[in-house]
């Protein structure tokens, strides 16, 4: 019988995730370290945004008002959950981003060019197979904020560092 996490993963031989799980193959079964994600995939829940178009327009007539759809439509924010990895690599890569589009300290920082403010991304949906099923692609992704991590010496369980990514955009669709 092995102990220990026996998935191969593209980014290590099949034993450990780098910087997680070293030495899972020769620890107790319950102990916190098997408890450790087996993938690297960091994205804990997102959810599909609202897609409104701001109600019908109405055309007045003597009796009952005949109803129109709307041409204007309106998408609430993109908001993803992740885990925050041990070195804060994720977490900062959105930062250092945030810091390129909004005036932190000063312009030094700030970049002008307004095309790198946006990026497209994609959600992609799994069948059960593990095999993209749908691809649901957002366009000019903006990120307008990024929440907080705690950090807690007095925390004795092994709870990961989870943050919420918020993104504004123009629309999506599924490919």
């Amino acid at each position: 019988m092995a102990i220990g996490l026996t998935q191969s993963s593209p980014f290590n031989d099949g034993n450990q995730l780098p910087g997680y799980t070293q030495g899972a193959q020769n620890a107790n079964p319950l102990s916190p370290i098997n408890r450790q994600p087996t993938t690297t995939n960091y994205l804990q829940k997102v959810s599909l945004p609202d897609f409104s178009s701001g109600g019908p327009i109405e055309q007045p007539t003597r009796f009952v008002p005949v109803k129109h759809p709307n041409k204007n439509v309106t998408f609430d924010n993109l908001s993803i959950e992740f885990l925050v990895d041990e070195n804060l690599e994720n977490w900062r890569e959105l930062y250092d981003w945030m810091r390129t589009i909004y005036l932190v300290d000063d312009y030094k920082n700030f970049e002008s060019e307004t095309s790198t403010h946006f990026t497209e991304g994609s959600i992609l949906l799994l069948n059960s197979a593990m095999n993209v099923n749908k691809e649901i692609r957002f366009h000019n992704l903006l990120p307008i904020s990024l929440s907080g991590i705690d950090f807690d010496s007095t925390d004795t369980d092994l709870s990961p560092r989870i943050a919420t990514a918020t993104f504004a955009f123009d629309f999506y669709e599924f490919l």
